[in-house]
């Protein structure tokens, strides 16, 4: 009995001090996603933010994946997410950015597609964690080509986002895949 008490104070004393994480909230994420050359909005574009955790080591720390939200944009081409991560990892902290993908067949996937880009500028393919609540504009070149809009399947990359979370994105990818002429993805393919 001593040893479960002893136990107990340990976990409700020093464990909060570890910078363990349990719950935080993420958002509102607000952005618009628009046609690079027109700036007309894209209906129907996928996006999809994840978030992570962060624990420092020796070789400068690492990240673990911590949930993932995604929604289609709506006719004004908008978006707007939030999202709760609960999970409970001794020694780690939230990341500092959520990473972020958007994508639409026959559009240039941001951010690994060249010729995209996100206003403001808040990173290579994240949006900082602290930055609530600020309209992003992210723009999509059209895609003229099939070996432009085949080349394009290679920039979904989602990180390490559970298969289960990227229905969205999978749905149009292998909408994609279709009309290029490609066998769509089965379920335990990333796109």
């Amino acid at each position: 009995m001593r040893n479960f008490i002893n136990l107990l104070i340990w976990f409700f004393v020093i464990a909060p001090l570890t910078g363990c994480t349990i719950t935080y909230k993420y958002g509102p994420y607000i952005g618009k996603v628009i046609d690079a050359q027109t700036e007309e909005p894209i209906e129907g574009a996928a996006v999809h933010i994840r978030f992570h955790t962060s624990t420092p080591d020796v070789g400068g720390g690492h990240s673990t994946y911590a949930g993932s939200v995604e929604c289609l944009t709506n006719k004004n081409g908008e978006f707007n997410v939030s999202y709760r991560a609960t999970t409970f990892r001794f020694f780690s902290l939230w990341g500092e950015y959520a990473g972020l993908v958007v994508f639409k067949p026959e559009y240039g996937a941001f951010p690994r597609y060249k010729g995209t880009s996100i206003t403001p500028d808040s990173g290579v393919d994240g949006i900082k964690v602290g930055n609530k609540s600020i309209i992003r504009i992210i723009r999509l070149p059209k895609l003229n080509t099939k070996k432009e809009r085949r080349n394009n399947l290679s920039s979904l990359y989602l990180g390490r986002t559970p298969l289960e979370e990227m229905k969205i994105i999978k749905k149009l990818a292998n909408q994609e895949r279709i009309y290029l002429g490609l066998e769509p993805l089965k379920a335990s393919e990333y796109p």
